[in-house]
């Protein structure tokens, strides 16, 4: 099961660092989970980047539309649960690796 945070879910929608290594995760047939928040923290962060023009609105609701469908086959699990734990952000990382979770970058691509 690999658990995607949204700092490396977004990655999926907006093309920067590390989106081919998260499109590789979706196409893998593993099962993709997410935490609930990251439904409204990704709308959200999608939003952000219309906002100051990273993303058309136009593209804004292409890319809303596609995460809609990824969403249905996503997998929404507590926390704790033995996964593993995709995110960028490195402090999060950090905590997520103390408190004995399997951690994935994107950016580094660590496999």
């Amino acid at each position: 099961m690999i658990f995607f945070d949204t700092s490396a879910l977004v990655k999926r929608y907006v093309e920067e660092s590390g989106s081919g290594f998260v499109e590789k995760m979706f196409s893998s047939g593993e099962t993709l989970s997410v935490s609930i928040l990251a439904y409204a923290e990704t709308l959200s962060a999608l939003a952000r980047r219309a906002k100051i023009g990273d993303v058309s609105v136009s593209a804004l609701k292409t890319i809303s539309a596609s995460f809609e469908a990824d969403w249905k086959r996503m997998l929404v699990i507590p926390l704790g649960s033995q996964l593993v734990f995709v995110a960028s952000d490195v402090d999060l990382l950090s905590a997520a690796k103390k408190e004995g979770l399997e951690i994935r970058n994107p950016q580094a691509q660590i496999m």
